[in-house]
């Protein structure tokens, strides 16, 4: 594990200028105004470490774009590995496009397009936000994003929640007709959540969503990460089974605001995932990876995939779920939250069994790159994991 390294992600800072109501960062956390300031020890890191052909950074927050100046900055160093480093360096930033001016002027000129992804709650974002901005407000970056030239790359992500799902496909409606032309929707699993996925509101809702979605899709010419999801397995690759095993596990670093080193990110969030102190931090950024704590985590992470390849054996969700397997670990631990990603799958593969034929795929008004999507959903790529 971590003999070369394809992807890095950052903890760029804590604070959010948005309540969102569903967040899984506590209001503490979110409060705080510690940034990451530790770049050249970064560049310096990196320049030990056996870097993969092409290095995806990911900028995490808080709210990114609050920090214009510090983040530009950032970026540009971090472009600076491709001097040292026989690499193609791509930056990504999850943000919540308050700052869409910075994101489409100015940021947008460093950073990689198809690896900007907005949060955004929809027509009636601001009660979900709990924020003085109105809805029109929030929606600016969906105007923005879809008269730009980046429309087709820029990811809108929605969290599906119990304030906004009775408007769901009207969102992706509003956002169609503004320009935009990539989305994709995701779940919230929280205790709340738990209950809320397994009632019979949320299913008979949803179906009707996922109705009006579908017909949007032969009308407008779009991605729906969901969907396209689906295309694949069903269309072009119709023996998958989802093979939990990571596809960045072992080649990604996560940095935290305070230069602490973690394997991925739902280690340093998640509490109580594994019967052990919980301790995942494989080192820091000033004194570099520890190979006895990575000998340590590559032990307990193996026997993570052996559990749940034995729990998930015989799923029939199995060819469909996108769930990491730290995540599906989070899942058994509670076991409601397994029971609402079937119950979500299950409706999601019958209103596609509806509505989406192989037709879709040769439809001229479509542009469906079989390459691509073989690519991006190979796997153990997690692509379609949590924001």
């Amino acid at each position: 594990m971590f003999d070369r390294i394809d992807s890095i992600g950052i903890k760029f800072n804590d604070y959010c200028n948005l309540n969102c109501n569903y967040c899984f960062e506590s209001i503490t956390s979110r409060s705080k105004h510690n940034v990451f300031n530790q770049t050249e020890e970064l560049l310096e890191l990196i320049k030990t470490l056996n870097i993969g052909p092409k290095l995806f950074i990911n900028l995490l927050g808080g709210e990114v774009t609050l920090y214009p100046d510090k983040l530009y900055g950032l970026c540009k160093q971090l472009k600076k590995i491709e001097r040292y480093k026989d690499t193609t360096v791509d930056i990504g930033i999850i943000s919540n496009g308050t700052n869409y001016n910075f994101i489409m002027n100015d940021l947008i000129k460093i950073i990689s397009p198809k690896f900007v992804k907005i949060s955004w709650d929809g027509i009636h974002a601001s009660k979900i936000a709990q924020t003085h901005l109105t809805d029109k407000q929030l929606s600016t970056i969906v105007d923005k994003i879809g008269s730009s030239v980046y429309n087709k790359e820029i990811l809108i992500a929605i969290a599906v929640t119990k304030d906004n799902l009775d408007y769901l496909a009207e969102s992706i409606k509003y956002a169609l007709e503004q320009g935009c032309r990539h989305f994709m929707y995701y779940f919230i699993f929280s205790d709340e959540y738990f209950t809320f996925y397994n009632s019979k509101e949320f299913r008979n809702t949803f179906m009707h969503q996922l109705h009006k979605i579908y017909l949007l899709y032969k009308e407008y010419d779009f991605a729906l990460d969901n969907l396209t999801y689906l295309i694949y397995n069903k269309f072009i690759n119709t023996k998958f089974v989802y093979d939990h095993n990571c596809g960045r596990m072992g080649k990604m670093l996560i940095f935290d605001t305070n230069g602490d080193i973690y394997p991925c990110l739902i280690l340093k969030e998640i509490k109580n995932l594994v019967d052990t102190d919980n301790n995942f931090k494989i080192g820091n950024i000033h004194d570099g990876l520890d190979y006895n704590a990575i000998e340590r985590y590559g032990k307990i992470y193996n026997s993570i995939i052996n559990e749940i390849s034995d729990k998930c054996n015989g799923c029939t969700n199995n060819s469909f779920c996108t769930e990491c397997p730290l995540d599906v670990k989070y899942m058994y631990n509670n076991f409601n939250k397994c029971m609402s990603k079937k119950i979500i799958y299950s409706i999601e593969k019958q209103y596609f069994d509806k509505y989406i034929t192989k037709k879709d795929l040769f439809d001229i008004n479509k542009k469906f790159n079989i390459d691509y999507y073989c690519k991006k959903f190979s796997p153990g790529s997690q692509y379609l994991t949590t924001v």
